[in-house]
């Protein structure tokens, strides 16, 4: 399958909401519950401006070639201070249909080569202890873990750990 990856614009509002609610159905791995994304498609769009306003956060979707639905995207957030604006906190989203396509891989790289070009020498992110997948595709992506939050998040009524995970680029 072939991907494109660019990034997002406040024209793709509308479809990056859309992908982003069907993750919080998908899986139980992202922050959102299925029900508690409140954002409306001005919200998006307003959000997705201050995104690309920012010399140091991005916005990158993932398209299956001839396809204008996003199946996949990371968003990276730079620090706001002088200390930090060279950290670049990600999440990223990969939809269920297209898991096991390469398409995490494809999106970190791009995520890390976008990152250096724009003066983040550090990415970081987070990740349920459990969720090995995500795990294996951050260690080949060159992260590595560097702390555990215990009881961090309540999903289903349970406490769960996550790990800290960072790259310096």
């Amino acid at each position: 399958m072939t991907i494109e990856i660019r990034e997002a614009s406040v024209s793709d509002s509308r479809s990056v909401l859309e992908m982003k609610r069907k993750l919080d159905g998908q899986t139980r791995f992202m922050m959102f519950e299925p029900d508690e994304r409140s954002m409306d498609v001005a919200a998006m769009q307003s959000e997705i401006a201050q995104l690309r306003a920012a010399d140091n956060s991005v916005l990158l979707l993932a398209f299956a070639r001839g396809t204008d639905m996003p199946v996949g995207y990371v968003e990276v957030t730079g620090g706001r201070f002088r200390r930090n604006r060279h950290v670049g906190s990600l999440v990223i989203g990969i939809c269920a249909t297209h898991t096991g396509m390469g398409i995490g891989t494809a999106l970190l790289g791009a995520c890390a080569d976008w990152a250096r070009a724009h003066g983040i020498g550090r990415l970081e992110l987070t990740v349920m202890v459990h969720n090995d997948r995500a795990i294996r595709l951050y260690e080949k992506s060159g992260f590595v873990v560097e702390g555990r939050r215990v009881a961090a998040l309540m999903v289903d009524g349970v406490a769960v750990d996550e790990y800290v995970m960072g790259r310096i680029l």
